[in-house]
């Protein structure tokens, strides 16, 4: 699960314009695109965004995150 996680709570224009994320897990890194107007996080397509939680910004993705 903590591959899932970043320590920021970043809106998806953010992630967008980012080429990695630092994950949770012990320095793994998420790799971001964005292309055809989709964000996409190690090839799982972001497909709702900018969910507020207590305690940071939830991105749904379409498949699982694997390090």
């Amino acid at each position: 699960l903590k591959y899932h996680v970043i320590n920021d709570a970043l809106s998806i224009n953010q992630v967008a314009n980012s080429d990695k994320l630092l994950t949770l897990l012990s320095k793994n890194s998420i790799d971001v695109s964005f292309g055809g107007g989709m964000v996409m996080a190690d090839g799982c397509h972001v497909v709702l965004s900018n969910i507020r939680a207590s305690n940071g910004v939830i991105h749904v993705i379409d498949c699982v995150l694997l390090p």
